[in-house]
């Protein structure tokens, strides 16, 4: 292995083809310095759920014990965080064809394919559909609600001015 450059992590030269400028150069791979750890902490952090806890469910795999938050959604049954299944109890979980299973946490969409319910932002797709357009649609999307006739009129001006060529 190379040893580093002042002011460099340490890591691999690797040749860099000409990238027609005609000069050949190195770059650097890096990989013994990165803090593997670090990077699993901070995407743990930025996957917590808006949900609210509202109660604990408790699994017994094989002599061990997990708990489990219990979320209460905005729309359907209350869902069972089960991302430290496998770390606390050496198990996984089985349903095949997703029966049971929440796939994301979502502030847009709820599917219930059992009921035939599909709904954006809290709007069934069938009065979507048969009532609105699709910037406002879109808009309803980006932004939460429906716009009125002003925010409308704004949204489709934007987007028309966006999409010139």
């Amino acid at each position: 292995m190379a040893s580093a450059a002042p002011n460099r992590l340490p890591g691999w030269p690797i040749r860099r083809p000409d990238s027609g400028t005609g000069k050949r150069g190195l770059i650097w791979l890096v990989c013994a310095a990165t803090n593997y750890d670090a990077l699993r902490k901070e995407k743990a952090r930025s996957m917590k759920s808006d949900l609210n806890q509202t109660d604990v469910a408790t699994f017994q795999v094989g002599g061990k014990t997990a708990e489990m938050p219990v979320f209460k959604a905005s729309h359907g049954p209350d869902v069972v965080d089960i991302r430290t299944l496998y770390k606390q109890t050496g198990a996984f979980t089985f349903d095949p064809g997703y029966t049971s299973t929440a796939s994301c946490e979502s502030k847009i969409t709820f599917i219930d394919g059992d009921e035939g319910v599909l709904l954006y932002r809290g709007y069934p797709i069938d009065q979507l559909a048969e009532h609105s357009n699709f910037i406002e649609v879109a808009y309803l999307l980006l932004n939460g609600e429906l716009p009125t006739k002003g925010e409308k009129a704004q949204f489709d001006y934007s987007i028309t001015m966006h999409t010139m060529v």
